[in-house]
């Protein structure tokens, strides 16, 4: 009887390893203030999301997409939209690239659990926009920007905005509640063992 319960237990106990290192993580955009264009302008993100499985810490250069192609991101949005109604958009495994796709990315969470912020840098270019933004202490800034919208297509480009990546979501890994009852079994057995062991 003990045996089996405790296969059980630990067959949900490696079960959970892969799902509790894939847990997924959604930061959003929050802008604070907005920097400007060539012509004076306001400009800023003003909407963004960044779905992503930690670490956060990757590059790629992609000169040609691939459809279908693997590229191993570990992050399967990120998106980025300004008031002009222009996007920074990368799907899963790149697919949002526009023909080329680069991503560097060297993101270290600051605390943990929903409301904490990320810090570090981010370049992307996805053939139709090309962005860079840095952060100190969780405040980001927006170095460069610019692509086809208003006013950002030649030097000097849109720059200036600051913002913050706040942990919005954390999903549940798949199989915790397999494991929650195998946990519980273990306990039951141990002290039904006790109680056998005192009698």
């Amino acid at each position: 009887m003990h045996r089996p319960m405790l296969g059980f237990v630990a067959a949900a106990l490696l079960f959970l390893v892969p799902h509790v290192a894939g847990a997924t993580v959604v930061y959003s955009w929050q802008p604070l203030t907005a920097g400007v264009n060539p012509v004076g302008d306001e400009f800023l993100f003003d909407d963004g999301k960044l779905v992503a499985m930690a670490p956060l810490q990757f590059e790629a250069s992609v000169p040609s997409y691939l459809p279908g192609w693997d590229y191993h991101s570990p992050f399967s949005l990120l998106d980025l939209t300004i008031p002009e109604g222009f996007a920074f958009h990368l799907g899963p495994n790149l697919s949002g690239g526009l023909g080329v796709a680069y991503v560097s990315m060297d993101m270290t969470p600051i605390g943990s659990g929903v409301g904490s912020l990320l810090k570090g840098s981010l370049q992307a270019n996805d053939g139709g926009m090309d962005f860079y933004m840095t952060s100190s202490d969780g405040i980001w800034s927006i170095v460069i920007a610019h692509s086809d919208f208003p006013y950002c297509f030649s030097d000097p480009w849109c720059s200036g905005g600051t913002g913050q990546w706040v942990l919005t979501e954390v999903s549940e890994p798949p199989g915790l509640g397999i494991v929650f009852l195998a946990l519980g079994a273990l306990g039951m057995m141990v002290l039904v063992r006790r109680r056998a062991s005192s009698e």
